[in-house]
């Protein structure tokens, strides 16, 4: 509990200074997510070290729109992308709408999504593999089954990102394309999210959806 709560003290201190105040390593992943995003039209992130960062470092490393998909209940997270993204219009989960999905499809913006947290009144889920146990994720939402069809049948790339910390400074890892049909890219990412978590597992809050673990 520590960790998390020096976490969001860090988020703290991010609406107020920016990133390159408080991040070490900020440009230098900030290079890398550059050298391997530039293409890439949605993201689905997860709960692994920085995950909030996740948005801020594809809008400049892209130089593009970026729509981080949030949860009402999560009003400093919401705050800090207002304040910190060029447009400040964060995606509210529970409101998300063909609206919404027109102005991405008509732009060149970039949508992150965090699949691997299944939110009250979740319906449609499935469990992954990960660290020896199962991850329950909501395939059912927007963020993955919708957008990911929408992006494979527009030739738009997906990616896997996560932002774990290496001695001390953040540390990007994107995963390669995923699969077009939904049913091979939530395959794909449950063995890259499992590759992820297993480098650094004590990064991983999976929020109480994990299940039967042997860790």
């Amino acid at each position: 509990m520590s960790w998390l709560a020096g976490y969001y003290l860090r988020l703290h201190d991010l609406l107020r200074h920016g990133p390159r105040a408080v991040v070490p390593g900020w440009d230098e992943a900030v290079a890398a997510v550059r050298t391997l995003a530039v293409t890439t039209r949605l993201v689905l992130t997860t709960q692994l070290g920085h995950a909030l960062m996740v948005p801020l470092l594809v809008e400049e490393a892209t130089g593009r729109r970026t729509l981080p998909i949030v949860h009402d209940r999560n009003p400093l997270v919401r705050t800090m992308y207002e304040e910190r993204l060029r447009l400040g219009e964060p995606l509210l989960l529970t409101r998300l709408g063909a609206g919404d999905i027109r102005r991405w499809l008509a732009s060149d913006a970039v949508i992150v999504a965090n699949p691997d947290t299944c939110y009250p009144g979740t319906r449609h889920t499935r469990d992954l593999p990960v660290l020896g146990g199962r991850l329950t994720v909501p395939t059912g939402l927007p963020a993955l089954a919708a957008l990911a069809a929408l992006a494979a049948r527009r030739n738009l790339e997906t990616r896997a990102m996560a932002v774990p910390d290496v001695a001390g400074r953040i540390t990007p890892r994107v995963g390669p394309p995923l699969p077009g049909a939904v049913d091979a890219a939530v395959g794909a990412y449950g063995a890259w999210l499992d590759r992820c978590v297993s480098a650094a597992p004590e990064q991983w809050m999976a929020w109480g959806s994990l299940h039967h673990a042997n860790v």
